[in-house]
């Protein structure tokens, strides 16, 4: 009879687990700009999470920067439409990790 609360507790975790990662998945649309600037399917959201660990500034800056791939198109009359790259890219940075770490003084 202790086997049914168990596998309800398991359960239940299991649950909240995959409503906070649908939550995470909305977030990293919203962030990316999805709604108006639709670019991703909602695998690659997911893929992109599970990449990141679930963290979804490390998420927002991979997809900013694959969203900042060149998209500028141009035809063959000359008419061209100009990339958003630079756009993307400065998004990107609002998402990017310090890698450096902390800068120690010189020593005294």
């Amino acid at each position: 009879m202790e086997a049914e609360p168990r596998q309800t507790k398991a359960a239940e975790e299991e649950e909240a687990r995959q409503l906070e990662r649908r939550e995470k998945a909305e977030r990293l649309k919203l962030i990316l700009r999805e709604k108006n600037e639709p670019f991703f399917s909602d695998e690659e959201i997911v893929f992109m999470l599970q990449e990141a660990d679930w963290d979804i500034r490390k998420a927002a800056y991979a997809g900013f920067l694959r969203k900042a791939e060149d998209d500028s198109l141009r035809m063959p009359s000359g008419l061209s439409a100009p990339s958003g790259r630079k756009y993307w890219l400065a998004l990107a940075g609002k998402y990017r990790r310090n890698r450096g770490g902390e800068i120690k003084a010189g020593n005294r």
